[in-house]
């Protein structure tokens, strides 16, 4: 047997008095990893582990679903990936970059690459599901594989050789914090009932990991960044740099993450403590990695207009306050800090290699999570997402299962198990109060009405010229540019160049009859929602317009040039 979470040689570096300590870690087969994923049970125990998520799902397929159609998607983000994935195969040949699909102009340069969209686009290109299944299968899969790369680094840290160390796995997928607990406090105190007011968008940032695996993107970054932080614990370093390169290609902001931590743990380990057993290839690798990934998504694409204009919407103040991170990480700083409540255990805990990764694990992300107090804030919050939750768990993880362990001992005793039970249940009552919401909660993702769905399918069909839809109803321009090969003037709020502008001009056009010059030289075609008031068709007739199509919700004029 050997210790692969360890570094070679590891105790002859330490104070002997230590050494006992960390030779008293968990001690795993030499591929743990490997005996791990081959094994069925463990495989089921993920599946279980990932059912969870699927409740928003089924919410959005049979609650309150009465005369709309559902599409899959649950959020208003999701459905840009589908659109994403098209591009790869937007004039009918692959490539392997795409553009912009929220640009209006058909010739928006192909600077993109995502591995989850192009997963997404061989899918959609090799099976007849739709582009919503396609999304959600794709998603449960990387949440099973997620929570089996949880399983490996949990039994790595601490190790499962019980069933409390299981108990403490399941707290872990699906732990929380507070946020419901002072969010229904806050309730009580002022007579105004919000359990979500202190979880940053009613949750949807997902503070905690478990909350991520809702999310299909999520999961699938979450899998490459856990088998990252697995192959370095691990000393597997060429493996950890691959998957932090695959994660530099996924996210921007994950990315960006990802290889701070890797760069300041190994500063951490090879200059501050002179410790050689990280290499320092790898050390050089994370370093150019860093630099390729500024290069790329802060000089390369800054290059571009249109991609410059997103940035620019994207540099939001989304911060993470003082009520959101206290209740969200209270639970998990708690078990960690009492893990080094004085010097002798500081010493213990920081003489085992992985709890170092861990610590710049958290202080980095937190730093990230918290970059509004040095420099202008560019979304904060896409920092969290479990990232700051995840190692402040895991380093006091073995606190919490000792705690329960003593409590389950003989003799054992009522009050005791109580006591366990309830600790339990708290750790879990965010993420149960929050997928329980979607039981009784009306904003069940995005549907589509009968004649929403009709148009939709007609403008599939019949814009085989390179169309524009100028639609005055926004999810018409969306959902144009996700289910057909279409463009929209305006689709996604965040991801369409100008869109402030571009909805201006659209208001202008419905309300003042006004044709921008762009449009001249372009076929079009023009959407009004009917059941906003009559429409006047002598002006859409003296434009060129000829009317197409009609239903009891929409009108579509077709303009040629």
């Amino acid at each position: 047997m050997s210790q692969p979470s360890l570094e070679p040689n590891a105790t002859k570096l330490i104070d002997p008095k230590l050494q006992a300590v960390v030779q008293s870690a968990p001690v795993h087969e030499k591929d743990c990893s490997r005996s791990v994923m081959g094994r069925p049970g463990y495989w089921l125990v993920c599946f279980v582990l990932a059912l969870p998520a699927t409740v928003p799902y089924f919410a959005h397929y049979l609650i309150g679903a009465r005369g709309l159609v559902p599409t899959g998607f649950i959020q208003y983000d999701m459905p840009y990936y589908t659109a994403l994935a098209h591009g790869y195969f937007s004039d009918g040949h692959f490539h392997l970059t795409y553009g912009n699909p929220f640009s209006p102009a058909y010739s928006t340069p192909r600077i993109y690459f995502q591995p989850f969209t192009l997963i997404l686009a061989v899918l959609s290109c090799c099976t007849t599901l739709s582009g919503g299944v396609i999304f959600m299968l794709v998603g449960f899969v990387a949440a099973v594989l997620c929570i089996m790369l949880a399983l490996i680094l949990y039994r790595d840290v601490v190790g499962l050789t019980g069933p409390i160390d299981w108990i403490g796995l399941v707290v872990f997928v699906w732990g929380g914090g507070l946020l419901v607990v002072a969010g229904l406090t806050y309730s009580m105190l002022t007579h105004r009932f919000n359990a979500f007011r202190f979880d940053p968008a009613g949750g949807w940032w997902c503070l905690n990991l478990g909350r991520n695996f809702v999310y299909p993107t999520e999961a699938f970054y979450h899998a490459l960044f856990l088998a990252c932080i697995i192959f370095a614990v691990r000393g597997r370093y060429f493996l950890s740099a691959l998957f932090a390169f695959l994660v530099s290609l996924s996210h921007p902001f994950t990315g960006l993450e990802l290889l701070c931590i890797l760069c300041a743990w190994c500063s951490l380990e090879l200059v501050i403590l002179r410790r050689k057993q990280v290499p320092l290839a790898f050390f050089l690798g994370c370093c150019a990695l860093l630099l390729l990934h500024g290069a790329y998504y802060w000089f390369f694409l800054g290059l571009f207009p249109e991609h410059r204009s997103l940035v620019g919407q994207w540099t939001l103040s989304w911060l993470l306050r003082f009520w959101n991170y206290i209740p969200a990480y209270a639970l998990v700083a708690f078990f960690a800090v009492w893990r080094v409540r004085n010097l002798a255990l500081a010493k213990r805990f920081f003489a085992v290699p992985h709890n170092r990764l861990l610590t710049v694990w958290f202080a980095t992300a937190f730093a990230l999570a918290k970059h509004d107090l040095f420099i202008r804030p560019i979304q904060p919050l896409h920092f969290t997402r479990g990232y700051i939750w995840m190692p402040l768990f895991l380093m006091g993880a073995p606190a919490l299962v000792s705690f329960l362990k003593k409590l389950c001992s003989p003799p054992v005793r009522l009050g005791h198990l109580a006591c366990g039970v309830a600790i339990i249940g708290l750790f879990l009552f965010d993420n149960a109060a929050w997928l329980g919401s979607f039981l009784v909660r009306h904003d069940q993702g995005i549907r589509l009405t009968y004649d929403q769905t009709q148009l939709i399918s007609w403008m599939g069909q019949a814009g085989d010229d390179k169309y524009l839809v100028v639609a005055q109803d926004p999810l018409i321009g969306y959902m144009a540019v996700v289910y057909t090969p279409l463009r929209a003037w305006r689709s996604h709020v965040w991801n369409t160049p100008q869109s402030s502008l571009r909805q201006r001009e659209l208001d202008s056009l419905y309300l003042d009859h006004g044709f921008l010059p762009e449009w001249k030289g372009r076929p079009l075609f023009v959407v009004f929602d009917v059941t906003h008031g009559t429409i006047d068709e002598r002006w859409m007739i003296m434009a060129g317009g000829k009317q197409v199509f009609s239903n009891n919700s929409f009108d579509v004029f077709r303009i040629r040039p």
